[in-house]
């Protein structure tokens, strides 16, 4: 997997590096996978799909270089049948992306179903960054926000 990551690095800096900071300050890049990787090597040296998986975040609004959430653990207790445990929504990453960086202001319709007691699967862990996104809105969400933005009002 460590050649794999070195290829994805080397695309998204190269990405990165063509746009410039002034270009790259108006994008915000998100990679993400459908399915993580199990914890325990298969019998053929592979690892097999399993639940927990990583976002990659990469532009403006984004502070980079640090692992933003929580990290459940890879102790036999921490894991989930065999998994690394999920803990936070893929979606409540996009929907920040969408209200900070887009100017989403309710996103129930995007994420129908999503909430903020589903968004997390352990105690409000929060995606925070302290930079201020294109619109002058920071990106950072936590349950409150996440309710507001899901809540379609009146």
């Amino acid at each position: 997997m460590y050649d794999e990551l070195t290829v994805v690095a080397g695309a998204l800096a190269a990405f990165a590096q063509d746009l410039g900071s002034t270009g790259l300050a108006g994008v915000t890049l998100v990679t993400l996978s459908e399915f993580g990787r199990r914890v325990a090597e298969n019998g053929s040296g592979g690892v097999d799909h399993g639940h927990g998986n990583a976002v990659l975040l990469l532009g403006g609004g984004v502070v980079g270089g640090q692992v933003h959430g929580p990290w459940p653990g890879l102790g036999e207790a921490d894991l989930d049948q065999g998994d690394v445990r999920g803990v936070t929504d893929y979606r409540s990453v996009l929907a920040e992306v969408l209200a900070s960086r887009c100017g989403a202001a309710s996103l129930s319709t995007v994420f129908p179903g999503l909430s903020p007691a589903r968004a997390w699967n352990r105690a409000a862990p929060q995606l925070r960054a302290t930079s201020s996104g294109r619109r002058g809105r920071r990106m950072q969400l936590d349950a409150r926000r996440l309710e507001a933005l899901l809540d379609p009002g009146p």
